[in-house]
């Protein structure tokens, strides 16, 4: 039973919040023609009374909760908690004066009364930013102020790559054009010929969707939506089969796959009714990953160049880098990890078979900087996927990635990196994925991508990049997939994508 009062928590919290700051209104726009000796405001005293008492059951259901279901970052339910706490006791006290005002009459009350009406709201407002901190994550409140800018307003009569058509029909979306659009090959080149559908890779297909599409809201943040963090991929395959939302092998049965194609005015559609709805062709990915046994581990066979591996074997099996560390280097790996984490970043192996190591600084909030570039220090030897989207890195605050010469994925999408940014790569001598959408990058910054030999998938959308320089790009890198655009290419970065 206290479990279940400590859940109510969320529906007393509301009272107190709308009743303490009317009293305060209503206490300083009472009219002039009454006096102080009158005693307080009628209708401020009557909010104030309602709202102390709601605020001490919200204060009692408060840690009630957190004592049952700690939301698991013990700092900011710590500040919650008190500054609860000090709301419901500042409106007691301030209660307590003015009901002595209303009964004595003394205009010696009018000042602590509404001195602790002002403290109250203050309070109570602290302690809402907090707890709503809790559920969306630090920063969430000004988190629009701080994106980049860097998407231009379509032109009129053309779609947005990033919203849904106003005039469009509900139904799931049939044209992929508007995810990417991939660089025709030269001229005068063969045609391959047609190969058989790839078995779907999560890291390379899968994941860069759910990425776009589900981690805002069940990503990597300290508290994501219905406690599902779809980025920990296996605790999600770990659930017990009555709460499972990913069934290998039954797409049908996948509680994922039925929230991401139920008709939009549904209320447990996936993505939400009021987002963007997932394209037809990212429904079809996620169900041919189900339907081929949701496999995400990484083998542990090495990675061999691009060139090297052949096209039909290339997404045999989701891949993964070979990687062996000595007991130092792991415990530096590991101290690593944990000052990430500590930060606010996401950063974790990519699974319990490989040391390799995944890390996304694009959550930090405010954006990580050079400074943050700092914390990698210890994963030069097993660092393969980067994410530094949205962050405030500079141009040359990028040169702290030459010693990761293990990095395979590097995302730098909204970013103000540009030419001079791209020339601190060349040493990433095993880099396959460099994701460029929303950056600086002009015509002058692909002379320094033709180097890295390992190079397979490029993202170029939202630069300013000319058509006329990817052509040329493309016929000296022909085994480099150019996609304009920032979601995954859905076809093999092979000879067989052009």
């Amino acid at each position: 039973m206290l479990q279940v009062l400590g859940r109510l928590h969320p529906v007393f919290v509301h009272f107190p919040i709308a009743l303490l700051l009317a009293a305060l209104v209503a206490e300083f726009v009472r009219r002039r023609r009454v006096e102080i000796n009158d005693g307080p405001s009628e209708a401020g005293f009557f909010c104030l009374a309602l709202g102390t008492a709601s605020a001490l059951a919200a204060a009692v259901s408060g840690w009630l909760f957190a004592e049952h279901d700690p939301p698991g970052m013990p700092e900011l339910l710590l500040r919650h908690r008190w500054s609860g706490t000090g709301a419901a006791v500042a409106a007691l006290v301030t209660c307590f004066s003015a009901w002595r005002w209303r009964r004595t009459a003394s205009a010696e009350l009018a000042r602590p009364t509404r001195i602790g009406l002002v403290l109250t709201a203050l309070l109570v407002g602290l302690s809402g930013q907090l707890g709503g901190a809790m559920v969306y994550g630090e920063g969430f409140t000004l988190e629009p102020l701080r994106e980049t800018p860097n998407e231009p307003a379509p032109e009129k009569g053309e779609l947005s790559p990033s919203a849904p058509s106003a005039s469009a029909p509900e139904a799931l979306p049939t044209e992929d054009a508007a995810l990417a659009v991939v660089v025709p090959p030269p001229a005068g080149a063969a045609a391959e010929p047609s190969a058989a559908p790839r078995p779907v890779d999560y890291l390379a297909d899968v994941r860069p969707v759910l990425e776009q599409r589900c981690f805002e809201c069940h990503g990597a943040k300290k508290r994501p939506k219905g406690k599902l963090r779809l980025s920990d991929l296996a605790a999600v395959l770990a659930r017990p089969p009555a709460t499972a939302l990913i069934v290998p092998g039954d797409p049908e049965a996948s509680e994922l796959l039925r929230r991401i194609t139920l008709a939009r005015d549904d209320e447990d559609v996936m993505p939400p009714e009021d987002e963007e709805p997932m394209l037809a062709g990212e429904v079809e990915l996620v169900r041919r990953w189900i339907a081929e046994g949701a496999r995400w581990e990484p083998s542990t066979q090495p990675l061999a160049p691009p060139s090297a591996v052949p096209a039909e074997a290339e997404f045999a099996t989701p891949r993964g880098p070979e990687l062996v560390l000595s007991n130092a280097q792991r415990a530096a790996r590991d101290a690593a990890l944990e000052r990430l984490r500590a930060r606010g970043a996401h950063a974790q192996r990519l699974a319990a078979s490989t040391e390799a190591v995944e890390v996304d600084l694009g959550v930090l909030r405010p954006p990580a900087g050079d400074a943050e570039l700092a914390l990698l220090s210890g994963l030069e030897p097993c660092l393969v996927e980067l994410s530094l989207a949205r962050s405030a890195v500079s141009d040359a605050g990028l040169a702290a990635l030459t010693a990761f010469g293990e990095l395979r994925r590097l995302r730098l999408e909204h970013t103000a990196l540009g030419d001079a940014a791209l020339a601190h790569l060349a040493p990433l001598a095993r880099l396959e994925t460099l994701d460029l959408f929303a950056t600086r990058v002009s015509d002058a910054g692909l002379a320094a991508l033709r180097p890295l030999r390992a190079l397979a998938r490029l993202y170029t959308g939202e630069t300013a990049l000319t058509p006329e320089a990817l052509d040329e790009f493309a016929r000296t890198r022909a085994d480099v997939s150019v996609v304009r655009g920032a979601l995954p290419d859905f076809a093999p970065p092979a000879a067989e994508a052009r």
